[in-house]
């Protein structure tokens, strides 16, 4: 198991334990670990985790994969091209830099690229329609257009500027 797998592992362990509401008890038979997303061929490949109440979104550059919380695959599918998940919206073959999280507020996963292709200066947003995703059409899909601007869109979700914060990426 490469090591970005086994920091999925222990990760997802330690939101399941953690994203418990005050005064409930946790289950002693978390899972310990399980196989997330083999190798992708990037590096680093960025990878990334939400926990929601049922599963787990993960990614990393170029794919999304969605578990159980008893590690069953429910979901994968590549970010990149015409079939990936975002290639409806223009995702070229090189979407990357994912962000993902689970907002308990509204019961959501809330995922998030930027395409470094020949569509450089697309950031590609998702909302999915529940707090159980198992594919690619339970999700809302949006592309914002920052072509132009002086090298696109960079890092999602880890907004370094006051300019940047508001759509939260870097550049």
């Amino acid at each position: 198991m490469k090591t970005y797998q086994k920091l999925f592992a222990v990760l997802a362990t330690a939101l399941v334990a953690f994203s418990l509401s005050p005064g409930q008890a946790a289950s002693l038979d978390l899972i310990k670990s399980f196989e997330a997303i083999p190798n992708s061929g990037w590096t680093p490949c960025d990878p990334t985790i939400a926990a929601g109440p049922s599963s787990l979104v993960t990614m990393v550059n170029s794919k999304m994969v969605i578990f159980n919380k008893q590690g069953t695959k429910l979901f994968e599918q590549n970010l990149n091209g015409a079939g990936g998940f975002w290639g409806a919206q223009g995702g070229s073959a090189v979407v990357a830099e994912p962000w993902v999280i689970f907002d308990p507020g509204s019961g959501r996963f809330i995922a998030i690229a930027v395409d470094h292709g020949t569509a450089k200066g697309l950031l590609f947003l998702a909302v999915s329609k529940s707090a159980a995703p198992v594919s690619s059409s339970d999700w809302h899909k949006y592309v914002l257009n920052r072509r132009g601007t002086h090298q696109g869109p960079n890092f999602p979700g880890v907004p370094t500027c006051p300019d940047d914060a508001k759509v939260g990426v870097d550049g």
